[in-house]
């Protein structure tokens, strides 16, 4: 029973794929952001590759959340960085930009809210 219990967990994760490319979509309506296409150019234009833009977008919703919530003393959690830098595999450079434009649209959907 167990390892049916096992196999019906996996086969739940295997199969939220789309259900998570939903949320993604979903956080970032609740966010104010309507054009995710637009983020998502603006990483691969910075060297992100596609097969990490889903992760990389999953990480900004968080970053957004911080920086709207103290923009004054905006700085990336060590392990927000250490996902971006391991887990995701982005250079120090990339995560720097995914820091700045996750602040920059916590500004801009600041302003709106």
């Amino acid at each position: 029973a167990r390892n049916r219990e096992r196999l019906g967990q996996r086969n739940n994760l295997s199969v939220g794929k789309s259900d998570q490319k939903t949320d993604l979509l979903t956080n970032y309506k609740k966010l104010g952001v309507n054009n995710l296409s637009r983020i998502k150019k603006s990483l691969s234009n910075n060297g992100i590759p596609d097969n990490e833009l889903d992760a990389v977008l999953r990480g900004m919703i968080r970053l957004i959340h911080v920086a709207r919530a103290d923009e004054n003393n905006y700085e990336m959690n060590p392990r927000m960085k250490t996902y971006f830098e391991d887990r995701v595999g982005l250079d120090p450079k990339q995560v720097q930009y995914v820091m700045d434009l996750s602040a920059r649209i916590a500004k801009r959907v600041k302003q709106d809210f």
